[in-house]
């Protein structure tokens, strides 16, 4: 698993089948050009198929001055090389190319399997489509506040319900605008997200605005199916998902923050790295690591406690000595109950940071602090003492 893990990012999600028209009339090319016009503007068509071999089309506005007499064959069209797609298309790639033209077809074994036009973003799919991102999206982003200001807060916001217990540790980020607001003012993020701030609280309005529109069972065309925007914001909002679960995944900010830690004993408040650090009480080298909040995840402090309860009856196993100590930022408003071991090969350490959730450990020398990825590669190194 990587570090941000919720499944599937939601582009790999549905087809585009799965929202097109699939009852398609074919016109027979004799029918009667005006009758057909009617019809068409009955139904708001732009285009009617006609049964040919293969498939061509009528559009509306070349109906509009035919004669009593014409067929509506008259006036067909192949079908342009632009407005085909095989059938097994991506929902997302559907999204595309709806942002670019208004309809295309679905094509399989030269046989129209559907039509998708702007209008078919009205349907369900479409909208838990972008729901998918927005969720997906903010959880991302929550987490992203907790690492670069070293107070995490949970991937959901807290429960409006007035019969749950309200959660003090989320207090302040329980919308959506405020958590767009309060990371627009946080500088290193908005230099590492690669967005002006101006350009990243305007994606989080159209965020909201979606949002809410979706959430109160509002179609996704409510804005217009004929105005591309809807489409535009949509795949801006994909975007910055997309980056948001990058900087997750690898940013220099992380690895400056776990260098900057502290690692200081649970019982007496010895630092073992930091300011004012004393000798290791166990042979070097030794090892910090813990099972709280997984894949950078925040839990609560029963279920961190749980696992790393679960962890510590591992180490009795593995390690020579342990000695329970707490991982902090500097602030204090970032802190782990965690281990410090000895007696144990750098390998199985790594080996359990991957399988409990984390992204690193501390390794402690006689002078240095060392960070430690969990694929092995060195982070990061400081003296202990600083």
């Amino acid at each position: 698993m990587t570090i941000y893990d919720d499944g599937r990012s939601p582009e790999h999600w549905l087809l585009a089948l799965d929202i097109a028209s699939r009852d398609i009339t074919l016109l027979d090319p004799t029918e009667n050009a005006r009758d057909t016009l009617c019809w068409m503007k009955a139904n708001d068509f732009d285009i009617a198929f006609l049964k040919t071999d293969p498939i061509s089309i009528a559009k509306r506005d070349d109906l509009r001055d035919c004669g009593e007499s014409h067929r509506v064959g008259d006036y067909s069209k192949g079908l342009p090389e632009r407005h085909v797609h095989a059938v097994d298309l991506s929902m997302n790639s559907a999204f595309h190319e709806l942002a670019k033209k208004r309809w295309f077809v679905l094509v399989h074994d030269n046989k129209v399997e559907g039509i998708l036009t702007r209008e078919d973003l009205a349907k369900p799919a479409a909208g838990a489509f972008v729901i998918a991102h927005l969720i997906t999206l903010e959880r991302t982003l929550r987490r992203l506040f907790g690492s670069y200001t070293n107070r995490p807060i949970s991937d959901e916001p807290p429960a409006n319900d007035p019969g749950m217990p309200h959660d003090e540790t989320n207090r302040g980020i329980a919308y959506l605008s405020e958590l767009f607001n309060d990371l627009a003012m946080i500088d290193s993020f908005v230099e590492d997200s690669g967005y002006s701030k101006q350009n990243f609280k305007r994606i989080g309005s159209w965020a909201v605005t979606i949002r809410n529109q979706l959430a109160g069972t509002h179609r996704l065309t409510d804005v217009g199916s004929e105005d591309p925007s809807i489409l535009e914001r949509t795949l801006h909002i994909q975007k910055l998902m997309h980056d948001s679960m990058r900087m997750l995944e690898e940013r220099p900010q992380i690895w400056s923050a776990y260098s900057d830690s502290i690692i200081v004993d649970r019982l007496n408040g010895e630092v073992y790295a930091g300011p004012g650090c004393v000798d290791l009480p166990i042979p070097a080298p030794a090892y910090v690591i813990t099972a709280a909040n997984p894949f950078e995840g925040f839990q609560s402090e029963q279920a961190n406690e749980h696992r790393n309860q679960m962890l510590q009856k591992v180490l009795k196993r593995k390690a020579g000595q342990i000695i329970e100590v707490v991982g902090s930022s500097r602030c204090g408003n970032w802190k782990e109950n965690s281990f410090l071991v000895s007696g144990v090969d750098q390998s199985e350490i790594l080996d359990l940071a991957r399988k409990y959730g984390q992204r690193a450990v501390f390794k402690l020398t006689k002078d240095k602090k060392i960070v430690v990825r969990a694929d092995g590669e060195i982070k990061g190194e400081t003296s202990r003492h600083v």
